[in-house]
């Protein structure tokens, strides 16, 4: 686990950053936004760091999702459905 701009992420064995979102709805907002350039800013001054994943358990807004795979990110988006 590593410190990625004050957040929580993961690195993998091919040196990619990930990190882990539990969240029900992801929306593209400002604040998104905002937190999306830091973070993607952080990653760019990891030494090694190769590409940018995320994995959302929720559901992921298609206008955010298109922006953030423009911005680089790939992305695991996994619904959980209520049992």
């Amino acid at each position: 686990m590593i410190d990625v701009a004050g957040k929580t992420f993961l690195t993998t064995a091919d040196n990619a950053v990930v990190g882990v979102y539990p969240l029900d709805y992801i929306a593209w907002t400002r604040d998104l936004d905002q937190n999306e350039r830091v973070i993607s800013s952080a990653i760019e001054k990891l030494a090694g760091a190769k590409s940018k994943r995320l994995i959302v358990y929720g559901t992921v807004d298609p206008q955010a999702r298109s922006v953030l795979e423009s911005r680089g990110w790939s992305m695991i988006v996994k619904t959980i459905e209520p049992k």
